[in-house]
């Protein structure tokens, strides 16, 4: 009789192509930007296409089910998790509940999570290459849903549809436009609070995602990335919702994903 062989998972190999350099990326991240400055003309819907989440639904649940048997397998096999958990006991008044299993799941999540923004920054580059995000800044010369709001040092980069495509640059009014208004569940009085402090503060939600991640150490921008002014003022904006709040980092992170706002 023969025995059946479970397939391993594949290996993961980031996707690459050839990057367009000299004047056809110059050529090309000018007519980029031409395309969408002359949809926002006709049609301001697609400078904001999302697919559904129910679209991801069942690959989602393989995903998870992926991690939790991971998880399980981990908290027991891995010597460093092992080593890990134990020097980092938890306090009795937390009781029972945090099993190991349960704890290195949420470990795990830390470092999907941490590996999922790395992933996307580099796929906005898949086309341009690695300063593609900085040049995008530079060859703004105005903003296409809110032309009088324009401000070259204030830009905020939005992602017409996440295909890989790279962002294109907005102000923060015209940005705010295109993401709509944000009307979080009644039964969600977190998500209430946070935007309340948002629309008061007139806050940007890229950039409190931004003070998000690199609050949690999940990101490191550099200077191809983010404008210095644009980190430190992601700074503050986290340090402000926090306060306002009284919500952590990561309880912000949570409603961010919840509603999908400020995607980076």
């Amino acid at each position: 009789m023969s025995t059946a062989v479970t397939a391993s998972p594949p290996i993961y190999k980031r996707p690459s192509s050839p990057k367009l350099e000299g004047d056809a990326r110059r050529i090309a991240l000018a007519d980029y930007l031409d395309h969408y400055a002359k949809l926002a003309t006709t049609d301001v819907s697609l400078l904001n296409q999302k697919l559904p989440k129910s679209t991801f639904a069942s690959l989602l649940d393989r995903v998870g089910g992926l991690l939790l048997e991971e998880a399980n397998r981990m908290s027991t096999d891995d010597l460093a998790v092992a080593v890990f958990l134990k020097r980092n006991p938890l306090p009795e008044c937390l009781g029972s509940a945090l099993t190991p299993e349960v704890r290195t799941f949420c470990l795990v999540l830390q470092a999907l999570s941490q590996w999922t923004t790395a992933e996307k920054l580099a796929m906005d580059r898949f086309v341009f290459s690695g300063r593609v995000r900085a040049e995008i800044r530079a060859a703004a010369c105005g903003c296409p849903i809110c032309p009088d709001a324009f401000e070259a040092d204030k830009l905020e980069l939005h992602h017409p549809v996440r295909d890989g495509r790279p962002p294109i640059p907005l102000s923060k009014k015209g940005h705010e436009r295109i993401e709509g208004i944000v009307r979080p569940d009644e039964n969600d009085p977190d998500g209430q609070s946070l935007v309340r402090h948002r629309n008061e503060a007139g806050s940007s939600w890229v950039r409190i995602r931004l003070g998000c991640l690199m609050e949690l150490g999940q990101i490191e921008p550099d200077d191809d990335q983010f404008s210095k002014r644009h980190v430190a003022d992601s700074r503050r904006r986290i340090q402000a919702a926090r306060t306002a709040t009284n919500l952590s980092a990561i309880q912000i992170l949570d409603i961010l994903d919840r509603y999908d706002l400020g995607q980076i």
